[in-house]
């Protein structure tokens, strides 16, 4: 993925060094005596005046022109950063990858021939919802054991539900998709899913210049990550809000605002991932953008009230806050879920109970809330500010599960143009494997019934919180990017 010396030591302050001793004497002959040199000495006097030596990373690290003493833990850190960092050579971050892409359909495959879940299985629900509004039965649209009936020739198991829990417009949305057999559905929606990874992807690749970033070897490492591979091969719609996403921004930046509300109220199938959003547009005072947000949720709420039902709306919040939902989805996959919430979650008092799932979902939000107040603040690019933002909605979120991340992708390649940092590449690769290696350990020690909070906390979590806040930092920081190295293998 890299592209590049890891980790420059040497220090940004230090001063301007000729890099070309023949033009340099050049200069001097050609330089007028009367006129001098810098800060008023003579050519006669400069000759005599020692410059320091150039500095180099080894006597950075020695101490001699850092603040880092030798022998202090700053340097040893440093000095692990920069181990950690050389392992990360483009060889490394390009083959495994690859081989991932390679195994991993080949594994869902056998595991789909010989599991009992259908393919796609979280598809499945939303071809339940779009099934249920091409045969108008709206009345039992949120009803366990209808959607059940639904998925009967699906599943192997008379008791197995993907229950589908979407806004009821959302179910409008997918009638044509219901009207089709669930292979085809299947087919279409993963080309779908698929086409929006890739627009979305080329329009973030614009800003990635080649002589930084190896924009190709990021796509194959972010193509093999757990994001866009569960997103993929769950059959989730989270493509299609980072399009939407992506679409919306790119209406702002051509000055139409209102356009660019209108398109991201699409992306209200997962309001929770957005929530933020209008919060940024309140602090850029951009009230067209807020008006086309408002036209668009107007018009879904006229969509499920006067086609799905005029109780649709409070029937599905009912469905959100049921016990089953509770412990089947919210619960239940505490382990996939990476933001603040699904941290805290296994940990609280009671973790079913309603009010502290509440406290823990005001407080991600609050701290959510501070840190679009702080990039708001903080970031003058237009482009940097969206995506972070997005980046931090999506892990405040009180349900942002590892799909859900692909969602970040495009502000960590904007923060990687913009900062390339060892200590950012670093953090990069502990998060990516993290996010494969945390998920089958509390799987396996599930299985074994061993220390269940444990097993259940998403672990994860937490170097992807670190990397969103360095990410977060980095951005605010002057723009430092090293050319890319010809000699690293």
């Amino acid at each position: 993925m890299w592209r590049g010396v890891p980790g420059s030591a040497v220090d940004p302050e230090a001063p301007d060094y000729p890099t070309d001793p023949a033009n340099d004497t050049q200069a001097s002959h050609n330089r007028d005596p009367a006129q001098g040199t810098r800060a008023g000495v003579t050519d006669q006097a400069a000759s005599q005046v020692e410059l320091p030596p150039r500095p180099t990373p080894s006597s950075v690290h020695q101490g001699r022109f850092s603040s880092v003493t030798p022998g202090s833990s700053q340097l040893k850190a440093s000095s692990f950063l920069d181990q950690l960092d050389g392992l990360l050579r483009p060889a490394r971050t390009t083959v495994y990858p690859v081989v991932i892409l390679i195994l991993w359909p080949l594994a869902w495959l056998v595991r789909m021939l010989i599991g009992p879940d259908p393919f796609m299985v979280d598809f499945v629900a939303r071809w339940t919802g779009g099934r249920i509004a091409s045969q108008s039965a709206f009345g039992n649209l949120y009803d366990p054991i209808t959607q059940m009936e639904y998925q009967s020739d699906l599943f192997k198991s008379d008791d197995a539900l993907s229950w589908f829990v979407g806004p009821p417009f959302e179910a409008v949305i997918l009638a044509p998709f219901g009207a089709l057999p669930y292979p085809v559905a299947t087919l279409i929606w993963t080309g779908a899913s698929a086409a929006a990874l890739v627009i979305s992807l080329r329009t973030i690749g614009k800003h990635a210049p080649s002589s930084v970033l190896n924009w190709q070897r990021f796509v194959i490492i972010a193509l093999a990550s757990v994001p866009i591979t569960e997103l993929l091969y769950s059959g989730q719609n989270t493509a299609f809000v980072l399009l939407w996403l992506a679409l919306s921004h790119r209406a702002m930046n051509r000055n139409r605002p209102f356009v660019a509300g209108l398109i991201i109220g699409l992306a209200l199938v997962k309001p929770h991932l957005i929530a933020l959003i209008p919060w940024l547009w309140l602090l850029e005072r951009r009230w067209s953008a807020l008006a086309g947000l408002a036209t668009t949720t107007a018009a879904w709420v006229v969509l499920s009230l006067f086609v799905v039902g005029p109780d649709s709306v409070s029937v599905w919040l009912g469905a959100l806050q049921s016990g089953p939902y509770v412990d089947g989805v919210h619960e239940g996959q505490t382990l996939k879920n990476t933001g603040l919430v699904g941290l805290l979650t296994p940990w609280l008092p009671n973790a079913g109970n309603a009010p502290w799932q509440s406290v823990a979902t005001v407080t991600s939000l609050s701290l959510g809330l501070l840190a679009v107040l702080y990039i708001h603040k903080k970031t003058s690019d237009s482009r940097m500010r969206w995506w972070l933002v997005v980046l931090v909605a999506t892990l405040a979120a009180p349900h942002s599960m590892t799909y859900d991340l692909v969602l970040g992708i495009p502000a960590l390649a904007l923060v990687m143009v913009h900062r390339w940092t060892a200590s950012l590449r670093v953090s990069t690769a502990i998060a990516w494997i993290a996010l494969w290696v945390v998920p089958a350990l509390g799987l396996l020690l599930s299985a074994l019934a061993v220390a269940p909070r444990i097993a259940q906390t998403p672990w994860h979590a937490i170097p992807v919180l670190v990397l969103a806040a360095l990410a977060v930092k980095d951005s605010q920081k002057p723009h430092t990017c090293q050319p890319p190295s010809t000699n690293r293998p």
